[in-house]
């Protein structure tokens, strides 16, 4: 194939350690940039194209195969006339120094895409490693981590039966001018359930009757 020869640069090759898995999934589809790659080719051309950047995009830090058998299967181009289909692209593609091909603008994305993975694991190292680092400074102060505090689950609501309820309205209604006293009669009440409470009750209720 009539293919000018690529040299991939330092630029172009990943760090060795850095981790492609997550990379490979996202294609960066920079709209601008893809609508310049793709609006001057035909519709066919345009199919064929997108779907050998995808391929490649998979492929990196490989090359597809210059080989027009596996470049029609790769674009999923189904007609005889793929030939003409790769007249219109090749240029757009540039063959390494190992025989395979490479697109430059598709290199220069996964570049980017490689340093923001690793920028971003720095990042993320870093700030673990200075939560560390202010942990034990806080620990050879005499100090300790600061903890959440303990959650103290909420006291389960008193109910009452509807004759309990009747009661309580007639106690507190006869202590309506004394506030204080229905806070104090409240909070004993609350302590209080099952025939207590009822007990409790009936002496106020006594206390009104005496009254009388």
């Amino acid at each position: 194939m009539n293919v000018a020869t690529y040299v991939p640069t330092a630029n172009d090759t990943p760090e060795p350690q850095a981790d492609l898995s997550d990379v490979r999934k996202y294609f960066p589809l920079w709209l601008a940039d893809v609508r310049n790659i793709l609006t001057p080719l035909s519709s066919a051309g345009r199919g064929a194209m997108m779907m050998l950047l995808m391929a490649a995009w998979e492929r990196l830090p490989e090359g597809l195969p210059d080989e027009p058998t596996a470049l029609k299967r790769l674009s999923v181009y189904l007609d005889d006339d793929w030939a003409s289909v790769w007249d219109e692209i090749r240029f757009h593609w540039r063959k390494g120094a190992d025989g395979l091909l490479f697109n430059a603008w598709l290199m220069d994305q996964h570049s980017r895409a490689i340093k923001n993975r690793i920028k971003g694991a720095k990042g993320g190292r870093a700030r673990s490693e200075s939560k560390a680092d202010a942990a034990r400074e806080n620990g050879s102060k005499g100090g300790r981590p600061a903890m959440a505090e303990p959650r103290v689950p909420a006291a389960p609501q008193q109910v009452l039966t509807m004759e309990q309820q009747r009661r309580w309205r007639t106690i507190a209604k006869h202590y309506a001018n004394h506030p204080e006293v229905i806070e104090d009669l409240t909070q004993q009440r609350k302590a209080l359930s099952g025939a207590q409470l009822d007990q409790f009750l009936e002496e106020q209720l006594d206390v009104f009757r005496f009254d009388d």
